[in-house]
């Protein structure tokens, strides 16, 4: 099953834009 959108952009929302390679590992973690 995979989390809203919104999730996923609340995730990126705190994460700088410069650490987008610690943003995907976040939003990998937070599928499951």
């Amino acid at each position: 099953r995979v989390p809203s959108f919104e999730r996923i952009k609340e995730v990126i929302g705190w994460v700088p834009r410069t650490d987008l390679g610690e943003a995907l590992e976040i939003i990998i973690e937070s599928l499951g």
